[in-house]
């Protein structure tokens, strides 16, 4: 059994391949190169998450290899 965390992780890459694999080539033939685009760039949010806020190794700006 996964954790909650697998399992959110699992249903937003589903949702993420839906989207990506079905939905927006669907709304190209629908609605022709042109109209999709404007209508993604309108309607649709991409966001990156925020690095996190405690750095570890190799990220951020942590003390690490400070003398």
């Amino acid at each position: 059994m996964g954790s909650p965390k697998d399992t959110w992780w699992e249903g937003i890459h589903k949702v993420d391949r839906t989207f990506n694999d079905r939905f927006l080539p669907q709304l190209h033939e629908v609605a022709g190169d042109e109209l999709a685009e404007t209508l993604i760039r309108e309607h649709v949010t991409v966001t990156r998450p925020a690095p996190p806020s405690k750095p570890f190794l190799g990220y951020g700006s942590g003390s690490a290899g400070r003398d």
